[in-house]
Formats: C-alpha cells, sequence, structure tokens
C-alpha cells in the first residue's frame, strides 16, 4: 500500500523522517520539532527543484494535520476535510510566523535578511494540536471557527498548497506542482464525501480546467437578498469570492464533494476578517443565517 508519507519525501525529501514520529504518519511533539528547525540541516536549500529544475526554492511548506494518518482500503478514512491554498507564504510571512510560533521563548529572533529554515508547517496544524492554539496563530482558523466551529472537525483537516515551494516564478511552480505533486497527493485520500475548502477565488479559477464546480442556489439567492449588507465585508453576489457548493474532478482522478470557497486570509484589508467579530445585533443575526446556511449545506 502506497503511503502519503512516500509521496511526501518526493517532494520534501529526508526532512519527511525528521519532522513525522518514526515509522508513522504523525508529527513530533511541538518541542522536538522546535529544535528540528533551528538545525543549519534546514536552512535554505541549495540545489533547484527535481520539477521545476531550474528554480531554486527559498522555503517550503509541509502539509498539516492533527493525529495519525488512518487507512482504510488503500485511502486516508480520517481526513476528509482538505484545505488548499494556491502559492506558499513570502519570507517575511514565514520568518514572522517561525518567530511567533517557534521561537516564541526563546532570547534570538530572525530578522528581515537572516536565513529562514526551508520546511514550514502549513498554518501550524500539527504543531499546534488545539483549536483554541490555532485560532490565537492565525486568522485563517479564527474565521474557519466562526463558520465551523474547528473543536468539531479538528481530526479531520488537512491542510496544504498547491504550490509546494516559494519562487519567484510562481506560476511555473504551481503549473509544474499542479502536474507532478497536486493529483498524486489527492490520490492518498477517499474519492467521494470529500470537503474541499479553497483560500481565495484566484485558486477556484486556477482549477476550473480540472474541477467542475457548482455553485448552491440557496446560498446565492442568500447573498443576493443581502448585498447591500454583505458588500460592507467584501462580499461579492456577482462574482461570488464566498460561496458553497458541489465539485467533481474532470480530469487526472475521480474526486467529488462540496466545497466551501473563502477570501484568502493574506488580504489584511479585506473587512471580512476583522468586520465579522465587530458586528452590531442585526447584522449578528444575519451573519448567524449565513453561518447555518454553510454548516447545513457542508453537514459539519
Amino acid at each position: 500500500m502506497k503511503l502519503l508519507k512516500d509521496h511526501l519525501l518526493r517532494i520534501y525529501g529526508e526532512a519527511v523522517n525528521e519532522i513525522l514520529k518514526e515509522n508513522r504518519e504523525e508529527f513530533k511533539d511541538k518541542d522536538a520539532l522546535v529544535e528540528i528547525f533551528r538545525q543549519d540541516s534546514f536552512k535554505v536549500r541549495q540545489s533547484p527543484c527535481e520539477i521545476c529544475k531550474d528554480i531554486n526554492p527559498s522555503h517550503q511548506d509541509f502539509p498539516g494535520w492533527v493525529g495519525n494518518l488512518e487507512y482504510n482500503e488503500g485511502k486516508i478514512s480520517n481526513k476528509n476535510v482538505l484545505i488548499f491554498g494556491l502559492e506558499i507564504s513570502p519570507n517575511d510571512s514565514v520568518r514572522r510566523a517561525f518567530n511567533r510560533n517557534y521561537y516564541k521563548k526563546e532570547h534570538q529572533r530572525l530578522k528581515k535578511g537572516d536565513q529562514i529554515p526551508t520546511i514550514h508547517i502549513a498554518y501550524e496544524l500539527g504543531f499546534f494540536k488545539d483549536n483554541k492554539s490555532l485560532v490565537n496563530g492565525h486568522k485563517l482558523w479564527k474565521i474557519l471557527d466562526y463558520l465551523i466551529p474547528l473543536k468539531n472537525i479538528l481530526h479531520q483537516l488537512y491542510i496544504t498548497d498547491i504550490a509546494k515551494c516559494f519562487s519567484d516564478d510562481k506560476l511555473k511552480a504551481q503549473e509544474n506542482c499542479t502536474e507532478y505533486h497536486f493529483f498524486e497527493e489527492l490520490k492518498h485520500f477517499k474519492d467521494e464525501n470529500i470537503i474541499l475548502i479553497l483560500q481565495g477565488r484566484r485558486l477556484k479559477d486556477f482549477l476550473k480546467n480540472y474541477v467542475r464546480f457548482t455553485s448552491n442556489h440557496e446560498f446565492i439567492e442568500f447573498l443576493k437578498e443581502n448585498q447591500d449588507i454583505l458588500k460592507n465585508y467584501s462580499i461579492n453576489c456577482n462574482n461570488p469570492n464566498f460561496e458553497i457548493g458541489e465539485f467533481e474532478f474532470i480530469q487526472k482522478i475521480r474526486k467529488s464533494g462540496k466545497f466551501l470557497c473563502i477570501p484568502h486570509s493574506s488580504n489584511s484589508n479585506n473587512p471580512l476578517y476583522s468586520g465579522f467579530f465587530n458586528l452590531q445585533f442585526e447584522q449578528k443575526a444575519l451573519f448567524n443565517i449565513f453561518r447555518e446556511l454553510i454548516i447545513r449545506y457542508l453537514e459539519i
């Protein structure tokens, strides 16, 4: 049986065996990971990516999950909520994450211009193993916790980016990683009843040649009926950046289920990521309906 770990070894090399517990697809304890990420061996890679050839990545995001991966009939059975971004964070964002989460209690701080370790766990899922720490660590988890309480689904989550490396040639990295890694990665998960969470409309558009997305009519009508209020939170009903519906892959692999598309959390100017938590009474009632529609549809 092929394990996801075998696929990750082809992308990240022997770092996988340092990050995960021996003979298990589970992250080592937080203290052990902090020491691993401080080692010189995890500084910037010196050789080009074996797929992109001429691209020398500065750093990579390692997929995140909580607990061990469990298999049934050759497929991962306990992770059915898959969260995808299109590309990994730039150096400054990763540096802030390391300072905040990896070196928090240390006197040493990574400064601009310093090298950063090659590997970073995507959004710290697996590094932080409880929903309270996650919510305090990144606004993506804060907004998801508001929409679909994370404590109910924490052990069902798997998060990664389509582009595995940060590179100056972003489009090439995205296209190559889609062709050589994305589909292979998805093959390890079950074929039906997946919930796909997409970070950003740009990712949904990027996947349109491979995936058929069908918007949920009830949710679209709700957006239209309440556009006067929702537009203040950059929620657009004409070209929805917030959307639920069904998906089905039409190329490469067999996968189907439901999807949730949300605005990308890197857009700090988007009032969605601050406004949800400072609502007036009438707005709270509206957003409670908004949230209930999502939870009921996704059956979470």
